[in-house]
C-alpha cells in the first residue's frame, strides 16, 4: 500500500497556513497525485475489504463509541497515536480529528460502504485534479478569501480522510477490529464530506 505517499501528502495540505490561492493550487497538486496512487492501489481496497468484512458484526460496538463522548474521546486518543505513528505530524493529526470530531454525527448506523469510499475517493481525486489544473492557469488571479479557505479545507479532509482509512485498514489486526472499523467510517465520512460538502 503506498500509505507514505499518502501520509506525506496530508501533512503537506494539512499544513498550509494560509488560505491563499497559490496555496490551494499546491494543496490540490499534492492532493491530486496522493489520489490518483491510491485510486489505483489494489492493496488499499483489499485491506478495506478485509478490515470491513472482519467488523461486519461489530456495528452495535461501534455504535456504543460514538454514542458515548467519553468513549468516543478515547477512541480519538488510540487514534491520534495511530496516526502519529504511521507519521502524520501531531498538529496535523489534532485538526484532522477535529474535523472527524465534527463528522461524528453522521455515523449513527455504524455501516461502512467499501465501494461508497472508492467512489468518493475517484470522484474527489477527479475534482481535486480539475482544480489543480483551473488553478494552475489562473494562480495568479485573486480569489475570494471564504471561498479559498473552503476549497483547502475540502482537499485536505479528504485526502485526511482517505489517510485515516488507509492507516487503519492497514492496522486493523493491532488497533483492534472495533476502533479500526469506527476509524475507517469516520474516515469515509470525511471523505463524504469533502466530496458532497455539508455538515
Amino acid at each position: 500500500m503506498n500509505l507514505e505517499i499518502l501520509v506525506a501528502a496530508t501533512n503537506e495540505i494539512i499544513g498550509l497556513a494560509r488560505p491563499t490561492p497559490g496555496n490551494l493550487w499546491k494543496a490540490s497538486v499534492v492532493g491530486c497525485r496522493a489520489l490518483e496512487v491510491m485510486a489505483d492501489d489494489k492493496e488499499f481496497f483489499e485491506q478495506l475489504h478485509a478490515a470491513v468484512n472482519a467488523s461486519a458484526a461489530l456495528s452495535e460496538d461501534m455504535k456504543k463509541v460514538f454514542d458515548d463522548l467519553s468513549r468516543f474521546d478515547d477512541f480519538l486518543r488510540v487514534e491520534a497515536r495511530c496516526l502519529i505513528d504511521a507519521g502524520l505530524e501531531p498538529a496535523q493529526v489534532k485538526r484532522l480529528l477535529q474535523e472527524a470530531r465534527e463528522v461524528r454525527h453522521l455515523t449513527r448506523d455504524g455501516s461502512i460502504d467499501p465501494g461508497a469510499i472508492q467512489v468518493g475517493l475517484n470522484k474527489l481525486r477527479n475534482e481535486t485534479c480539475n482544480m489543480a489544473e483551473q488553478l494552475g492557469r489562473i494562480v495568479a488571479a485573486q480569489e475570494q478569501s471564504g471561498v479559498t479557505r473552503e476549497r483547502l479545507r475540502k482537499v485536505a479532509m479528504g485526502v485526511g480522510g482517505i489517510t485515516i482509512v488507509g492507516v487503519n485498514a492497514a492496522a486493523a489486526g493491532t488497533l483492534g477490529q472495533v476502533y479500526a472499523a469506527t476509524s475507517i467510517l469516520l474516515g469515509g465520512k470525511l471523505i463524504e464530506k469533502a466530496v458532497i460538502g455539508g455538515k
